[in-house]
């Protein structure tokens, strides 16, 4: 396993929700010499950070004069179960956790395999608020199947419901969650408000005759967020070189951490403040730039091709990929498209493009939402990938490796 998968690999089994992503992505970024974005204006040459709200990160290196803007756009949030307000019910003597779909799931996957429990809590600490994160880090529960014998049917396709299908098994007695947490994590107040996820906790793993072929959860969207994050750490300062990984992209990123919220437009407009840029600066430097929108594709799937259409079957470890949509679900057009095509043409590697196929509506991602918030080009890219929002999704190794090339490469380069 190559130095950079087993990175990857550490990266997605800590991203275990949204807050997880960003406190990893933070810890890299301050080993690399980002530092938090203070109340002073940032300086030429600095390299920066900003969270927001626990949940997204915006990344930036400041260049001496900014002509152009370079942004990769990923997100950190992936589908799972959320636990309602109300975490537990018992139900035949056993603590049963009351969970909500968070995004669109195989719901199967999810099922008879071990399940963590993480995200934000809060409590109040003399009169004020304290929030942090937790995880236990360990199997918690269980979303169990009953047996072939008394469901004769189950193979012939089931139809999951959330209510009472998808409901996991926390314990075989009575527990209270909250107590639990505030026991396990020595809080000396208990819990009053909480943003808690199951997660799968089956690890990521290479796997294939070459181990070429990589396994693991949350697949989509951390291994960009990761290829961002492994390229702005080696960017230079020549040019505004950003990334920005946010939350909420998998319910539709309506959120104040989500990519439409205003987040970025919000943060752009206190560096252009910063560097003294005039409106005419500030708007040539965004006609001139283009975004990279970087969530994941479909590959074409050796059981199934019949799924895809013929020009747009993307074999696992064949490069990066540029997705196109009719309908403007992704953003990628003529002149971003060939952008990016040569940015992997300098790094001598493989492109494919991928569209919706015209008989379905397809996924949406980051690029269409970033558009309504700041009007700049942008091209949709991803590595293509099997079981796409299961719990355990397969993509390529030197896919990865490929990409952060192709994003290192982004970055030193003027559109």
């Amino acid at each position: 396993m190559s130095n950079i998968i087993q990175s990857l690999t550490s990266f997605i089994d800590t991203s275990v929700t949204a807050f997880h992503t960003t406190e990893t992505a933070v810890r890299m970024l301050s080993e690399a010499g980002f530092e938090p974005l203070s109340d002073a204006p940032v300086r030429p040459g600095g390299a920066y950070y900003k969270v927001r709200h626990d949940a997204a990160v915006i990344a930036f290196r400041v260049p001496e004069r900014i002509d152009d803007l370079r942004l990769i756009s990923a997100h950190g949030d992936s589908p799972c179960y959320k636990i309602q307000a109300t975490p537990t019910r018992t139900s035949q003597g056993c603590t049963v956790l009351n969970v909500a779909p968070y995004g669109g799931m195989i719901h199967s996957s999810f099922v008879d395999v071990p399940l963590g429990i993480a995200g934000r809590i809060s409590r109040l600490e003399n009169g004020a608020v304290q929030s942090r994160l937790i995880d236990f880090k360990r199997p918690m529960a269980m979303i169990v199947n009953p047996p072939v014998h008394l469901n004769r049917d189950i193979n012939k396709g089931k139809a999951y419901k959330p209510l009472p299908d998808l409901q996991p098994v926390l314990s075989d007695g009575e527990t209270d969650l909250l107590a639990l947490i505030q026991d396990t994590f020595n809080l000396p107040t208990p819990v009053i408000g909480h943003d808690l996820f199951v997660y799968s906790m089956m690890p990521v793993r290479t796997f294939g005759a070459n181990e070429t072929l990589i396994s693991g959860p949350r697949l989509d969207d951390l291994v960009c967020a990761f290829a961002a994050l492994s390229a702005i750490i080696d960017a230079s300062s020549d040019a505004l070189n950003m990334i920005a990984i946010f939350n909420n992209e998998e319910v539709g990123s309506l959120s104040y951490t989500g990519a439409d919220s205003d987040f970025l437009p919000t943060l752009l407009q206190r560096i252009f403040d910063d560097m003294n840029m005039s409106a005419r600066e500030r708007t040539t430097c965004l006609e001139k730039s283009i975004v990279i929108s970087a969530d994941n594709a479909h590959a074409v799937h050796p059981n199934y091709p019949g799924l895809y259409a013929e020009s747009d079957r993307c074999r696992v470890n064949g490069g990066p990929v540029i997705k196109y949509s009719a309908n403007q679900r992704y953003t990628t057009d003529a002149v971003t498209a060939a952008f990016f095509a040569g940015l992997c043409q300098a790094e001598n590697v493989p492109y494919k493009v991928y569209e919706n196929h015209p008989n379905q509506p397809g996924g949406s991602t980051l690029g269409n939402l970033l558009n309504g918030q700041i009007s700049i080009r942008s091209v949709d890219v991803g590595i293509a990938q099997w079981a796409m929002h299961s719990a355990y999704e397969t993509a390529g190794t030197a896919d990865v490796e490929m990409l952060i090339r192709v994003f290192r490469r982004y970055f030193q380069s003027h559109i």
